[in-house]
């Protein structure tokens, strides 16, 4: 009988801790990438500067990773107000959700 040496060339699954530290890549690479600058009218300055949207924008700058159940408990928001806001971004063309649910993370797409 003769050895028959398995050379497949399938890949390897990767492992948690490879999938976070190319999650992290991405999200670095992400933030370091030149903004478009983006003015904002007096409406939405007074809009931007009520608690909640402090509160969510500020999170999501320092960890761009976060669920939006994990914001709400952050900010002390409701899971709907805490909606609001980030469809209130997309909206505006501001922010940007990247990857999956998961692995995915919150990116703003213009700078004020």
């Amino acid at each position: 009988m003769s050895s028959v040496e398995n050379t497949s060339n399938a890949a390897e699954p990767k492992t948690a801790a490879q999938k976070a530290l190319e999650t992290r890549k991405k999200v670095e690479y992400h933030l370091m990438q030149p903004k478009e600058p983006f003015t904002l009218t007096e409406e939405l300055r007074c809009e931007f500067q009520q608690p909640h949207y402090k509160a969510v924008i500020n999170c999501l700058r320092r960890n761009p990773q976060l669920s939006i159940s994990e914001l709400s408990q952050m900010t002390d928001n409701s899971l709907a107000r805490v909606r609001g806001v980030l469809i209130r971004l997309k909206d505006l063309k501001l922010l940007e959700h990247v990857g999956g649910r998961s692995s995915g993370y919150w990116c703003f797409t213009k700078t004020w």
